[in-house]
């Protein structure tokens, strides 16, 4: 029975990823060596870090194999030349190959979140939202993958938190989200700072209905809630992963649940789906010019966002954005993602915050 289950599972995950095209990318970029000199080296007082979906599904719905190589001698190339991230999230992290991207790059450090076995939090659901729930969506089964979450940094993580979500709609149940926490060690800094990814539920991906997802997406920002309230305001915090907005309901209960986490979106990015949904056209106001760092496209159609928090001691500020992962001058793709890294400028404030 368990394994008719995971193979409707890995059915019904082909289907979805078969049915939506690998949508384009803005710009282009050079590939192999040639990317290194396109990045400065990391300066002091200053934090980069990546977010990057690598959409790492397990065979036999897809063999990554070659790309996920390819993603890590990428890195390993920037690391060669002083301008690797020192800090990466990545999502969709599935596979083995996925999940070994940081020690092939050269992190020392490295965080795994949730694992299929891990039980999901009984938390109180609405009553119509469990009722509806399906089988052939995997929605009363457990879990057939894990989180997808990892991340890999230069710096001692001195101790993490993975906490599965309990909602969950559509296919996206054969997958453990949640949301990982690490606290990690940046030299020069007195105390550690936070760093958390997260991948929240898709929307028509999940082949559910609006309202059905969006129940489960908002379930999950409260989830959210509670795991990130443990460490209150006492670390700088970087929040950055594929928060799968699509949607102004979607947009509007992330923009509340991020003030709750005390945080400041530096900026976010997305795939281009459409030709004139992009930043840019005549009339569009909705791109978060507003942001430190503006969007690339409309912000409700934004997936990969970066959050960031100073604290009473230490100031942080986004600088820059780098686009590490796109388009390659041949027009191919590593993921159906962006992976950009923002770099943060850190200072002690001169009069520390009561």
């Amino acid at each position: 029975m368990i394994a008719a289950i995971r193979a409707s599972c890995l059915a019904a995950l082909t289907l979805a990823f078969a049915t939506h095209a690998v949508p384009v990318s803005p710009g282009a970029q050079s590939a192999g060596g040639a990317i290194v000199s396109e990045h400065p080296a990391n300066r002091p007082g200053e934090i980069s870090l990546l977010t990057y979906n690598v959409a790492a599904l397990p065979w036999p719905i897809a063999n990554r194999t070659d790309a996920l190589n390819a993603i890590a001698a990428r890195l390993k190339a920037l690391r060669r030349s002083g301008a690797a991230p020192q800090i990466v999230v990545v999502q969709e992290a599935f596979t083995d190959e996925a999940q070994a991207i940081g020690h092939a790059a050269g992190y020392r450090y490295q965080a795994i979140g949730p694992g299929p076995d891990d039980a999901r939090p009984k938390v109180a659901l609405a009553a119509d939202f469990v009722r509806d729930r399906t089988w052939y969506r995997a929605e009363k089964s457990d879990p057939t993958l894990d989180s997808g979450l990892a991340i890999f940094s230069d710096f001692p993580i001195l101790a993490t938190r993975s906490v599965p979500f309990a909602a969950c709609a559509g296919i996206d149940c054969a997958a453990n989200k949640g949301v990982l926490i690490a606290a990690i060690k940046v030299p020069g800094l007195p105390e550690p700072i936070e760093v958390a990814t997260t991948h929240l539920n898709s929307r028509a991906a999940s082949l559910t209905s609006p309202e059905r997802n969006l129940y489960a997406y908002r379930a999950q920002l409260d989830a959210i809630d509670t795991a990130l309230a443990a460490s209150g305001s006492k670390h700088v915090r970087l929040f950055a992963g594929d928060f799968n907005v699509h949607s102004p309901d979607r947009l509007a209960a992330l923009e509340a649940h991020s003030r709750r986490w005390q945080v400041r979106p530096a900026t976010a990015m997305g795939m281009i789906r459409l030709p004139a949904s992009y930043c840019g056209v005549p009339g569009e106001t909705s791109c978060g010019y507003e942001l430190p760092i503006a969007s690339n496209l409309p912000l409700g159609d934004a997936t990969d966002w970066q959050f960031f928090a100073g604290n009473r001691t230490t100031d942080i500020r986004p600088l820059r954005r780098v686009q590490l992962f796109g388009r390659d001058t041949n027009g191919a793709m590593l993921s159906d993602h962006i992976g950009y890294s923002v770099i943060y400028r850190l200072s002690p404030r001169s009069a520390p915050i009561a």
